[in-house]
């Protein structure tokens, strides 16, 4: 029985640290733009009514109540509101480029 304990302590052990693969693609900085044509780029985010990544149809970069970037803006293939974290950095590259627009 202690041997049985500890082997299924050992497999939530595995399963708390095993990567989750829909946080992967968080860590990475430009995770939420990816280039498109002609190199412009667009910011992305997770459309949860479709189930998958989509581009943000007319984002609108704003700043939570804790300092973060977020884009809001409409999902182009369902039409709910679909929202994505930024960085500073990609917050203002997105502002700098003209794909967003600055609402703070």
């Amino acid at each position: 029985m202690f041997i049985v304990l500890l082997a299924e302590q050992n497999t939530l052990l595995e399963a708390k640290y095993r990567k989750n693969p829909f946080s992967e693609g968080l860590k990475n900085k430009n995770s939420l733009q990816k280039e498109v044509n002609g190199g412009k780029k667009m910011v992305e985010g997770y459309s949860v009514k479709a189930k998958k990544k989509v581009k943000i149809k007319d984002p609108v970069i704003v700043q939570t109540a804790r300092g973060g970037y977020m884009a809001k803006g409409k999902c182009p293939e369902t039409g709910i509101t679909v929202c994505a974290m930024l960085s500073k950095e990609n917050a203002e590259k997105a502002i700098e480029s003209g794909e967003a627009k600055k609402n703070f």
